[in-house]
């Protein structure tokens, strides 16, 4: 629904192993892509992949994703 004819999707898989503490950040330094499409005519997503964390990764990406339904978990 989101893709127009001659746009892209850029995914960026992030596999994440209790990085709570890192994942704002790069989500900070991911969302910055907002000119992905105006440099490439592309829609970009961030998907973090939880590895069995013990810490509160999970938690931290369902957080992003209310903020913004770019990403994905």
């Amino acid at each position: 629904e989101k893709e127009k004819t001659g746009d892209m999707l850029i995914s960026l898989i992030v596999p994440c192993y209790n990085e709570e503490e890192a994942m704002p950040l790069f989500y900070q330094e991911g969302a910055g892509g907002k000119n992905i499409k105006g440099s490439h005519n592309a829609d970009f997503e961030i998907i973090f992949v939880d590895d069995g964390s013990k810490d509160g990764t999970l938690h931290t990406a369902r957080k992003l994703h209310r903020q913004d339904d770019r990403v994905r978990y």
